[in-house]
Parts: structure tokens; C-alpha cells; sequence
């Protein structure tokens, strides 16, 4: 009797705990199956990442390769015209004047003035060093910041941003006798 009792219980105890076994398998597989899904979803998000970085980046070598070519349309002509006057310079066929060819720097300028680039000071220019903005002429006679220096290269710089700095040297104060 006692024996019947037992494995009656057993069975309703395998019975009961077969029942919470495949609720678990049940639920593991749901699990697994929403890992697929997140997992083929965030496949596809980087797929869509790299898709739009790529055309980010297409679309900004496009308007750099479109900035450059504004400004050397913009340049066009005084180019070719220095171009031209090297040629005839080095050719002797026809004497340049320095006039005609600073007449073209300056149109050059112009061009790059209206694209952002401008010149950082004047030529005797006297200013305090700045290291950041000039670089000394010797390096012999390197000033400290801010003592008096002379511009004798002037510099470049687009917007904000020093390109080339100005070539300086120091003030030498006058000694009277």
C-alpha cells in the first residue's frame, strides 16, 4: 500500500515538474528567438549606419571638391595670367613687368580674401611677438612673447585659423649718442 502511495506521488511529482519543465523550455525558446530578432535588428541598424556614414562622408568630399573648384573658377583667370607671364619670362619673348605681376597677385588675393584667407599684418608692421602668430626671421634672435618685433613676411590665415605665420625679427631701439 505504502509502495503504491510512493510512486503515485512520484508520477504526480514528474507529472507536476514535466508541466514547469516545458513552461521553462517554452519560455527559454521565446527567449532565444527575441535574441535572433535583436540580433538581425541590430545587424540591419549598422548596415544602416555605415549606409548613411558613407554618404555623409560621399556628400562632403562632393561640397569640398565643389568649395575648391568655386575658388579656383573665382582665381581662373589671374592664374592663367601668371601662368602665362612665367611662361614669358622664362621664355625671354617679352619682358614682365613687376607691375603686371603684382597687379595679379593682388587680383589673387582678392579671390582668396573673398573665400576667408586673408594676410596676418603688414609689412614694418611693428607688433608684440606672439608665437602663434609669428615666427622669427632667426633663430638667433628669437624674441620673447610679447617684446617688440617687425613684420618682415607677412602671414595667412583662413578665418581664424593661422595658416602661415609672419615671418618677424626684433625692434632694435634706436641708441642716441
Amino acid at each position: 500500500m505504502w509502495e503504491g502511495f510512493r510512486r503515485r506521488r512520484r508520477t504526480r511529482r514528474h507529472g507536476a515538474g514535466r508541466g514547469r519543465e516545458l513552461e521553462l523550455e517554452r519560455q527559454l525558446q521565446e527567449c532565444r528567438l527575441a535574441l535572433a530578432e535583436r540580433d538581425q535588428s541590430v545587424r540591419r541598424l549598422r548596415a544602416d549606419l555605415d549606409r548613411a556614414r558613407d554618404a555623409s562622408g560621399d556628400e562632403a568630399v562632393r561640397q569640398g571638391h565643389a568649395r575648391v573648384e568655386e575658388l579656383v573658377e573665382a582665381m581662373g583667370a589671374a592664374l592663367v595670367q601668371l601662368a602665362t607671364q612665367a611662361q614669358l619670362h622664362r621664355n625671354g619673348t617679352v619682358e614682365v613687368r613687376a607691375d603686371d605681376v603684382v597687379a595679379v597677385g593682388a587680383r589673387l588675393m582678392r579671390s582668396l580674401s573673398a573665400a576667408g584667407v586673408d594676410t596676418l599684418g603688414t609689412l614694418d608692421e611693428e607688433v608684440a611677438f606672439d608665437p602663434g602668430r609669428h615666427d622669427p626671421l632667426s633663430m638667433s634672435s628669437a624674441p620673447e612673447a610679447g617684446a617688440r618685433v617687425r613684420i618682415r613676411v607677412v602671414g595667412l590665415r583662413y578665418r581664424d585659423r593661422v595658416l602661415r605665420r609672419a615671418g618677424v625679427e626684433p625692434v632694435v631701439a634706436d641708441r642716441e649718442s
